[in-house]
């Protein structure tokens, strides 16, 4: 057994906001107090160093003296390091660069369960999706399959409102595929067309972004998909901060838009799709869905929960407020084969580096 330090590389600017450290100097214990570690030294992009917490609550644990996060943020150059044996664990986010590094010795790669959405948003405010029918029509026209074996490399799933990952709230894989407008169909989705007003099809344009390793190749399969049903989509490609600006102002017909769960699913739902919360940039509405999401804030039993949230989901399908295209793992995390007892969550926190320990 070693107690040396883990060297975890992140893409994350940091891990402890530097206003903290200035405020409470350069010994803070993380987590108010209740953490298993302590922040020893704090270099603003660059590291940071926790050691142990001897007041830890939880008697023999963390099982390591210290832990030191090293930013890197380019994914080639965290790629490097693990092949290197410069760091114990690194977080991927692309497919592609799990796939080329799960057959290098001594190296293991998990796969969580999918917490990140590719989300293809519609405005409801403004023609052409303030009619609903176009909304569903573009949603059976879609091949989510296509979406998972092209852009994810397989390493995705179908998705309801709630990714994979969030049990027990998420429905499911059965099941997801079985919602309204979500199996490919050209058929129903021309009739759809046609029911709505346009039956030799219609046009719309889409702003999306490179920012992400899918939102580029994401959204031109899904104007190939939509192409095969009479659907002409246009692609508007802008830098990331004039997507959220347009995003947020509502500035849109189409977006495309990634993004990761909280652990509640309230938290997200509530936010994007509450009549009226502020960060409802789709303008969706629905009296009954609020009243579900009201209800699920009060209701203690957790069976009674699960079904309020899998009417929630039935709801969100048939309105198609957006299209959730796909679900993949929000990071893939590669350790050394040393690290022992390392488990992580879907989201980004690391919590169990608290039972991490090496075996060289």
């Amino acid at each position: 057994t070693s107690l040396l330090p883990i060297i975890a590389a992140g893409f994350y600017s940091s891990v402890v906001p530097r206003e903290m450290v200035e405020k409470h100097g350069d010994l803070m214990t993380v987590t108010c107090g209740t953490g298993p570690f302590k922040v020893k030294e704090y270099v603003p992009g660059d590291y940071t160093i926790y050691e142990r917490n001897p007041e830890y609550w939880m008697k023999g644990f963390p099982r390591v003296d210290q832990v030191i996060f090293k930013v890197i943020k380019d994914e080639n150059s965290r790629l490097a390091a693990l092949r290197m044996g410069t760091v114990d664990i690194a977080w991927l986010k692309e497919p592609q660069m799990a796939k080329t590094i799960r057959k290098t010795k001594g190296l293991k790669v998990i796969t969580p369960p999918p917490f990140r959405q590719m989300r293809f948003w519609l405005n409801e405010a403004k023609p052409p999706f303030n009619n609903k029918k176009l909304r569903q029509a573009v949603s059976s026209a879609l091949n989510r399959e296509e979406v998972i074996n092209t852009v994810y490399m397989g390493y995705g799933e179908i998705t309801s409102c709630i990714p994979p990952g969030m049990v027990p709230y998420a429905l499911p894989k059965s099941e997801v595929a079985k919602l309204p407008f979500y199996k490919r169909d050209l058929k129903l989705s021309k009739r759809l067309l046609k029911e709505a007003g346009y039956p030799n099809g219609f046009e719309f344009t889409t702003v999306a972004s490179d920012f992400g390793f899918d939102g580029i190749p994401g959204v031109q399969v899904i104007q190939s998909s939509l192409k095969d049903a009479g659907i002409k989509m246009n692609i508007q490609q802008v830098d990331w901060a004039i997507l959220l600006k347009r995003w947020r102002a509502g500035d849109f017909e189409g977006l495309m838009m990634g993004g990761k769960w909280d652990p509640t699913p309230d938290i997200e739902t509530r936010a994007r799709f509450y009549t009226t919360s502020s960060a409802n940039y789709g303008r969706y509405k629905n009296p009954e869905r609020d009243r579900l999401l009201d209800e699920s804030r009060v209701t203690q039993d957790e069976k009674r929960r699960i079904e309020i949230w899998k009417k929630i989901q039935y709801i969100m399908a048939e309105d198609v407020p957006i299209i959730w295209v796909a679900s993949s793992p929000a990071v893939f995390e590669v350790v050394r084969d040393y690290v022992k007892g390392y488990h992580f969550l879907p989201h980004p926190s690391r919590i169990y580096l608290r039972d991490a320990w090496l075996d060289k």
